[in-house]
């Protein structure tokens, strides 16, 4: 394999790390070539992270001659790039970098050619985690880390952990252990399957999430594996978007074709169930909210409904 080679930055340019989940989120650091900086939990550490589960001396940023790596110093719950556990790392930009419960990106630094570092005084350690009361809850926005990034980062480890979502006025939880998916659940939708709250919430694309301690439950126990689920996940959401675009407006007046000249005897059950609830419901999210089924079917049947004569816009 060939070797990774550093990125080229213009003169003005210095690679940071920018917090995208913690108390300091959104904060950036710009690093100094050449640069040695220890991360962890202790006072004295140069970068102070005190947000879920770091250890006293964690990892080791080295900068020298445009090269960033990073090195595991023994941590209790190790140390994640891009979901996967790594002992020593060479680092680019656009890297997702995972420490207890901190996610920061590699990122050309936005403070120009600056020497200093943007969290504070150039010398001394920089607390980027918690604060005098002790560690907070870890919380991002999704529009900076999307929910299936998030699946990625923590699929790869031995966490466990309930990551809380929130899109406007729609709420939901998706609890993993040990890199597998074990239940995900909508405030709104109390009865519906968790595969299906699952993937809706894997499509959300702005709002916020938060970061909790697992908390067992009494749902499905889906036992799903991150990286399997990573993969049909991407393909459903692409299917879902693209069938979605061709539906009526979620909100827009669904009802039976009149007169209904196609043949009920060609439809399947499922078929059958979802032309049952567009008669009732009369709009496409009233449908696919009630239905049991995944997003992505009901939305294709929806689709498929339509094409075929059953059901009409407005």
């Amino acid at each position: 394999m060939a070797e990774n080679k550093p990125q080229l930055a213009a003169p003005d340019q210095r690679l940071a790390l920018r917090l995208l989940c913690g108390s300091a989120e959104g904060v950036e650091l710009t690093l100094r070539d050449p640069e040695r900086l220890v991360i962890g939990r202790a006072a004295e550490a140069d970068l102070v992270l005190t947000a879920g589960m770091v250890s006293r001396r964690h990892a080791l940023l080295v900068l020298e001659g445009g090269r960033l790596h990073l090195e595991d110093l023994g941590s209790t719950n190790g140390t994640y790039v891009n979901g996967r556990r790594v002992r020593t790392q060479q680092l680019l930009v656009g890297d997702r970098v995972l420490i207890g419960d901190n996610i920061m990106r590699v990122v050309w630094s936005q403070s120009g050619g600056s020497s200093s570092h943007e969290t504070s005084e150039p010398s001394g350690p920089r607390a980027l985690g918690g604060g005098p009361e002790g560690p907070v809850a870890s919380s991002g926005q999704l529009e900076l880390v999307a929910p299936l990034e998030l699946l990625e980062l923590f699929g790869g480890s031995d966490k466990t952990v309930t990551v809380a979502l929130e899109s406007g006025a729609a709420r939901g939880q998706i609890a993993l252990r040990g890199g597998l998916v074990e239940d995900a659940a909508l405030d709104a939708l109390p009865d519906a399957p968790a595969r299906k709250c699952l993937l809706r919430m894997l499509g959300w694309t702005k709002g916020r999430f938060t970061l909790r301690p697992y908390a067992p439950t009494a749902g499905e126990g889906l036992g799903l594996v991150v990286a399997e689920l990573l993969v049909q996940s991407r393909f459903q959401l692409d299917e879902l978007t693209a069938t979605a675009g061709r539906l009526p407006e979620p909100r827009a007046p669904l009802a039976l074709a009149r007169p209904l000249g196609a043949p009920l005897r060609e439809l399947d059950e499922l078929e059958l169930d979802v032309l049952q609830l567009a008669h009732n419901l009369g709009c496409v999210a009233a449908v696919l909210d009630r239905s049991p089924e995944p997003d992505v079917d009901v939305a294709r049947r929806l689709l498929g409904l339509l094409d075929r004569g059953y059901l009409r816009r407005g």
